[in-house]
């Protein structure tokens, strides 16, 4: 999942920490919880561009999934990188991986894919927005020189 050849942005790191809420009976993360973790991740990058997740764009989910190396537990603290290929329409491709803060051991990688919804016209997108275009560029998050 992490061989992948188009041109990828800068990792950016967030952080949580397992709740109790998150854990089945034996304290570990229940799996479905990690794409909670992976939406974490997209709001930090979309925020740290300038982009408000809540009202600035409308993302439909495409596909999403992950590979699991080893549990998290109840109280770990999590390191969640993102990283956002260059989108050249407007299908937004997001890695990610999740390590237990403690060692940085490599907990989960994920991979998702998603669209811009158009609401005024009721269909996706096919070109990335240009507000968005600006962002990335100004954001400095792609490294013109890879």
């Amino acid at each position: 999942m992490s061989d992948y050849t188009h041109k990828r942005s800068k990792w950016l790191e967030t952080t949580t920490k397992v709740r109790w809420s998150e854990v089945d009976w034996q304290g570990i993360v229940y799996y479905a919880n990690y794409f909670v973790y992976f939406d974490l991740a997209r709001e930090y990058l979309a925020n740290s561009i300038g982009i408000d997740y809540l009202t600035d764009v409308d993302i439909l989910t495409l596909e999403c999934q992950a590979k699991f190396h080893a549990p998290a537990r109840y109280g770990d603290e999590l390191i969640i990188r993102v990283a956002l290929e260059h989108p050249n329409f407007a299908h937004y491709v997001f890695h990610y991986h999740i390590l237990r803060k403690t060692g940085r051991q490599l907990l989960v990688e994920g991979k998702s894919v998603h669209c811009v919804f158009d609401k005024e016209k009721q269909r996706i997108k096919l070109d990335v927005p240009d507000r968005e275009k600006e962002l990335f560029t100004k954001s400095g998050l792609f490294d013109e020189k890879r």
